[in-house]
């Protein structure tokens, strides 16, 4: 069983940050990098992409998002480009 990794964007973390915390748990072995959604921090869904596309095998998404700063059809088109199958 893979070990599950939650990380979450700080305003000490910057995205270049991110994705080399991504690169490093994927070469650790983990099979999982949750990222949350912060008003302050640097955007959820764009380093939520940066993360992907540097990813080679583990899964990439939201931990928590925000129902009050995102209405819900911009939501379902941020996931929907995530997705990456449409």
């Amino acid at each position: 069983m893979s070990a599950v990794l939650e990380a979450e964007i700080s305003p000490q973390m910057s995205t270049a940050a991110a994705v080399r915390l991504n690169e490093l748990a994927e070469k650790a072995g983990f099979a999982r990098l949750c990222i949350s959604d912060g008003v302050f921090w640097p955007d959820s869904f764009m380093v939520q992409a940066l993360c992907a596309q540097a990813a080679r095998r583990i899964a990439v998404g939201a931990m928590v998002t925000n129902p009050y700063t995102r209405h819900p059809v911009v939501l379902a088109g941020a996931l929907t480009t995530l997705d990456g199958r449409r």
